[in-house]
Order: C-alpha cells, then sequence, then structure tokens
C-alpha cells in the first residue's frame, strides 16, 4: 500500500513538469501560435484517456505489476526526451515525446489503484481511493512547486532553453526512481500474528 501510494506521488510529481512549462515552450520558444500549440499540448491528456482502458485490460490479464513498470518506464522515457528539446526539434518529436508520457501515465494508473485497491479490505475500499487520491494531489502540488523552484532559478542565469531542460531532467529522473522502486520485488505478507491461530 505505501509502495503504490509513492509510485502514485512520484509519477504525478514528474508528469506536472508537462502542465507546467510545455505551454511557454510551445508559444514562446517553438513559435506556435496559442491554438497550435494547444492542439499539440491536448496530446499528453489525450494519451493518457487513451492508456487507461488498456492499463485495465493488461492488469486483468497478467496483473498489475508488469503494466504500472511499464507505463513509468515510458512516461520517465518521455520526460528525459522532452528535456532534450530544441527550437529546431520537429513538430512530430515534441509531440511524440508529450503523448509518451502522456500514455505512461495512463498505463500506470489503472493497475497501481489496482494494487492500493488489493490492499485494503472490501469495507475499506473508500479509504484505499482517499489514499490513492491523495498520494496524487501531493504529488501535482509537490511537484509543481519543485519543478517551478527549479526552473526559476536556472532561468535568469542560463535562459530559457537551459532552465527548460534542467526541470524536465529533473521530473524524468523522479519518474525513473519511481520505475526502479517498481521493479523492487513485493513484499512478502505478514506471518499471523497469535490471535490469529
Amino acid at each position: 500500500m505505501l509502495r503504490a501510494g509513492t509510485l502514485a506521488f512520484l509519477s504525478q510529481y514528474a508528469q506536472f513538469a508537462v502542465w507546467l512549462l510545455m505551454p511557454f515552450f510551445l508559444v514562446t520558444a517553438r513559435g506556435l501560435s496559442p491554438s497550435a500549440g494547444g492542439l499539440v499540448f491536448v496530446l499528453t491528456p489525450l494519451a493518457t484517456a487513451l492508456a487507461a482502458p488498456l492499463g485495465g485490460v493488461l492488469t486483468d490479464r497478467i496483473g498489475p505489476r508488469w503494466p504500472l513498470r511499464i507505463g513509468l518506464a515510458l512516461e520517465a522515457a518521455g520526460l528525459l526526451a522532452i528535456g532534450g528539446l530544441t527550437e529546431a526539434t520537429s513538430i512530430g518529436l515534441v509531440g511524440g515525446a508529450m503523448a509518451m508520457v502522456g500514455f505512461g501515465a495512463g498505463l500506470f494508473q489503472v493497475p497501481n489503484l489496482a494494487l492500493m485497491m488489493a490492499a485494503f479490505p472490501p469495507a475499506q475500499q473508500g479509504a484505499a481511493g482517499g489514499l490513492a487520491f491523495l498520494g496524487r494531489t501531493l504529488g501535482s502540488a509537490v511537484g509543481v512547486q519543485a519543478t517551478a523552484l527549479l526552473f526559476a532559478a536556472r532561468l535568469p542565469r542560463d535562459g530559457f532553453l537551459a532552465a527548460f531542460h534542467a526541470a524536465f531532467l529533473a521530473a524524468g529522473l523522479v519518474c525513473v526512481l519511481g520505475a526502479l522502486l517498481a521493479l523492487l520485488p513485493p513484499r512478502p505478507p505478514a506471518p499471523p500474528g497469535p490471535s490469529s491461530r
């Protein structure tokens, strides 16, 4: 349960770099109009929406652990790819990296929630959902603050692109940490106590 909540926190922390900084990259660095930038930007949530049902199907068929691991790996790869974008990068590659982040996040969310729900008895499923939401909400809040602070610290000295790259490298590494944590084997169940014998 604690690991699933931590993974939700790390994934949400990492992906909020997209929500915070990509509009500025698309409109300022790439010079897209707000309308065109919005069309590219929508690839991230669209990919999340498309991947979530697939995450559910895979969870039903093979269990939650591999879909959530693959999802985190895709999200991390997309964030690190965004961290290497320049003004000359083709818009197709920009959109592909953004879609990869969204697809990975969507693939991750359903199996991770399934793990958390399975850790609670049926009468406490509401508490499980609340804890999952808490992990995602804290990840969003902390992620946007940390990313903004890092970006703002680098911007005056190094300029937009260097600050942008640093922020996405940091976000990608946070997601890599989550992917590595997800690779750890599950903890064995605790032996029954004296009262259950």
